[in-house]
């Protein structure tokens, strides 16, 4: 009934008296629950109690408040138990929000004031009043983040249209696009700030550590900020709003002196004041983790961080990657805008970790300001009045409280396990050959069974079977088993693992087959975006069409020419060059490098206009042989005509060998000589690529590698290469036998999101992996084909069909006990209780 008369209430649209939509958001997180048939018990222990007294003691209708405020209270006990950290920290960010968002002023028909008592008419007010809506969509998220994910990625997109926002994980209140994406920062873009610190360091570690232990490990209250973050406490030394705090320059002498010349890092100081930079310490208790969601307001500010103690077990996580400060001393800082992850990892009993935090402006804010290049968008003033909060509530309370396709989707496992089935069936046959037929091989047989199985096991969770029969329990779990069996025999090379394989292959297909139309084709499911450790790093929705190679433009659309050869290989080229491809890969072992450069040269376009890739193939041969091998492969790309369009915009070493440093010295002198603008490598693993690193003059500004929905890159080597400047060039994204003639043109995932869009496989498929952030070389000879692959500036995919296409690998490569990281299969008939 309480579920009800909520879910009654989201549904009046007079609310010109009081509207608060904050505790409105909570109910409909209860009520998610309930729309995805899971128990809820409204109960509300002491401290719930106290908590939502506090939250409405200044609500203009306390009584609902209470309502909605126990609602919430009661999905927070299902997440993580009462009066746990979490809980608190989640609870006390919450309470907050609400007694802002509830006192009448905020509520009044007039646009809020701010300091000066005139209404907010810039992007620069908007930090500074707590009433606006911004600043309130902002909060929710950030508290919907540590909740539900699902519910945060609604929330995400409702209020995404208010701001400047790029990812789901990085979600400023105010974001300058002509800023340096960078991720990850160090002393060397501060040298001047951090040398300051480093050159005192130690004093600055005994002066803290004194006065610390004078208050045996414990802050006053007017030192300690409970920002909400879990295990944190904060000691705020400066910042550029008030200054330095006198009581911790009494006890932290040096750390003031040394830094008083070096701040604020943005030299107006009200830009400085705006951006929020500040100095503080913050502590951590041994063995704890905290999530810290975009606690900026911009991406304009840099968070520089230097361990004072414990840095030895500490470490980072932004953007999925994972670094650690390697000991105290040593700064690590990012875009204090993105979500991050800090770990302190101490054994039993250490002290608490302690570090010195620089929140400080952008390398090249000053400067892009002093050019006019920065803008961000200025919202309208009529963005603060409470209506406009409305219509947020509109576009995302109602969404969350409804069982809607952005929240519930049917996800086709049923018909991907059949399917593969099918397609692996081929692969069983007394006479197949493994030399002929390679995507036969066990260890891609291996791979399908996995994936026909997780498919099967989690149609079976919303289809018509009795899941208690013992009979039918033991044999899912003995196929299962046997799944893993031949994973294990693949990996220890076990010499009858091709029967086996084969038999397992063959019951798990004769088992699907027996259920007939029991086994449900879709599930209804609650998507889980961005579960741990799982790629999260999606472009925006329309991803740039070039990347950067230090400098040079590489257009993310490619054509690739793998077996394509004579007329057929000049008519593919042009056609994809007619159709606006502009970025033509091909190698020396593929022997089309005359074709290519006549249709290049055919094809009207400037060779300015034009980015064009080839690959050293030969592998073993000396530094001369392969200068010699590859000069001949550019002169043929040139059409041999001695001028200066014999050359490539990008040359590859195809293949990692025994000792690269031969090939790769002779690619470094035709990069000196001019005739290879950049370098990369192909087909290499992470550890080939620090060898090289290790040695070469001129690094290697790409990677070329396979990237499909069955087998991408994995996130911590994506992450990794983002973090060295390497762009990710994805080869056989299309591959119609990738593993077992499993065809992702064909697979039913695939082809739920390409009906959704009115698109072709392909192309959601190349989509997909240009929202990674990886370029993509689609090949065909036929001019159909040639014009679909190019088209994909055009659309984008959503959050929920980046989840969807990101699960397929999931169901590759995991076992069954972590697929709820990524669904949450729901029953059809909810079950209210």
């Amino acid at each position: 009934q309480l579920a009800l008369a909520a879910r009654a209430y989201l549904h009046v649209r007079d609310m010109s008296g009081f509207a608060p939509y904050a505790l409105l958001t909570w109910s409909a997180l209860t009520l998610e629950m309930f729309a995805t048939g899971q128990d809820v018990e409204l109960e509300c222990p002491p401290e719930c109690q106290a908590i939502v007294a506090a939250a409405c003691a200044a609500a203009v209708a306390p009584d609902l408040c209470g309502v909605l405020w126990a609602c919430f209270l009661a999905f927070m006990k299902q997440v993580t138990p009462t009066g746990s950290a979490p809980w608190r920290h989640v609870a006390h960010r919450a309470t907050k929000l609400s007694q802002s968002m509830l006192r009448p002023e905020c509520w009044a028909m007039e646009s809020p004031a701010i300091a000066d008592g005139n209404a907010c008419t810039s992007s620069g007010c908007l930090l500074d009043s707590p009433c606006h809506t911004r600043h309130h969509a902002m909060e929710v998220l950030a508290i919907a983040k540590q909740v539900d994910s699902v519910i945060a990625l609604i929330v995400f997109q409702a209020a995404r249209h208010m701001f400047g926002w790029q990812h789901f994980d990085q979600a400023p209140m105010l974001y300058y696009p002509h800023l340096k994406p960078q991720v990850w920062y160090g002393a060397e873009d501060y040298p001047d700030l951090t040398s300051a610190v480093l050159n005192n360091f130690a004093e600055i570690r005994r002066e803290f550590l004194d006065s610390y232990e004078r208050r045996q490990g414990r802050l006053s209250d007017d030192e300690q900020e409970f920002s909400g973050r879990q295990g944190w406490w904060c000691w705020d030394v400066w910042n550029g709003l008030e200054g330095w705090q006198p009581s911790a320059c009494r006890l932290l002498p040096t750390l003031c002196k040394a830094l008083r010349q070096q701040l604020p890092v943005a030299k107006h100081g009200l830009i400085a004041a705006y951006l929020q930079e500040e100095v503080a310490l913050f502590g951590l208790p041994a063995g704890e983790t905290f999530f810290a969601p975009h606690n900026d307001g911009t991406n304009a500010r840099v968070a520089l961080l230097i361990p004072l103690f414990g840095g030895e077990f500490s470490s980072l996580t932004v953007r999925g990657e994972r670094r650690p400060f390697g000991g105290d001393g040593h700064f690590l800082g990012f875009d204090a805008s993105y979500d991050h992850f800090a770990e302190y990892h101490a054994p039993v009993g250490s002290p608490d970790r302690w570090v010195l935090s620089l929140a400080i402006s952008h390398p090249d804010f000053d400067r892009r300001l002093l050019e006019g290049a920065l803008r961000t968008p200025v919202p309208d003033v009529s963005m603060l009045a409470p209506h406009a909060w409305r219509g947020f509530a509109d576009l995302g309370v109602q969404e969350l409280a409804s069982e809607g396709e952005s929240v519930i989707e049917e996800i086709p496992f049923g018909d991907a396990a059949l399917l593969a089935v099918q397609a692996f069936g081929s692969c069983l046959g007394s006479t197949v050959d493994v030399k002929e037929f390679p995507e036969c091989l066990p260890i891609l047989l291996v791979m399908a069974l996995r994936y026909a199985h997780n498919n099967f096991r989690l149609a079976a969770r919303c289809s018509d079977l009795d899941t208690t029969d013992p009979e039918l329990a033991e044999t899912v779990a003995d196929l299962g088993s046997a799944v893993d069996s031949a994973r294990d025999m693949v990996r220890e090379r076990e010499p009858k693992v091709a029967s086996a394989v084969k038999d397992i292959a063959l019951r798990l297909t004769d088992f699907l087959a027996s259920l007939g139309s029991r086994l449900s084709s879709s599930c209804p499911v609650a998507l889980t975006p961005n579960p741990a450790g799982w790629p999260h790093q999606h472009m925006d929705q329309d991803p740039i069409g070039y990347l950067d190679l230090q400098g040079v433009a590489m257009p993310t659309v490619g054509f690739g020419t793998h077996e394509l050869s004579g007329a057929e290989c000049y008519r593919a080229v042009l056609a994809a060059v007619q159709a606006g491809v502009r970025h033509v890969d091909t190698a020396q072992a593929y022997n089309n490098a005359r074709e290519i450069g006549r249709a290049l040269r055919d094809s009207g376009i400037p060779r300015d206009q034009l980015f064009v890739a080839t690959k050293l193939s030969s592998r073993g041969s000396g530094e001369e042989q392969a200068h010699v091998e590859l000069s001949r492969e550019l002169d043929e790309l040139g059409q041999g005509t001695g001028s200066a369009s014999e050359y490539a915009d990008l040359c590859y070493l195809h293949f990692p060998s025994e000792d690269d440093r031969p090939a790769w010295h002779a690619l470094e002198r035709l990069a000196t000589a001019g005739r290879c603008r950049r370098l990369g490598v192909s087909n290499f693993g992470k550890d080939e690529i620090l060898q090289l690193l290790a040695w070469a003059r001129h690094k290697p500004s790409v990677l070329q590698s396979q990237f499909s929905i069955y087998e991408p890159a994995g996130e911590p080597l994506a992450a990794w290469l983002r973090g060295r400047g390497i762009a990710l060039v994805g080869a056989s994204s299309l591959n119609p036998s990738a593993f077992a003639r499993v065809n992702p043109l064909t697979d039913p995932h695939v082809l739920r999101v390409a009906v959704a869009h009115g698109r072709t496989t392909a192309q959601i498929v190349l989509r997909w992996v240009l929202q990674h952030g990886v370029a993509v070389l689609p090949r065909s000879w036929r001019p159909q084909r040639i014009r679909e692959n190019s088209q994909l500036l055009d659309f984008s995919l959503s959050p929920s069909d980046m989840v969807v296409l990101d699960g397929v690998s999931k169901l590759v490569q995991s076992p069954d006990s972590a697929l709820s990281d990524v669904y949450r299969v729901v029953r059809r008939k909810p079950r209210l209780v």
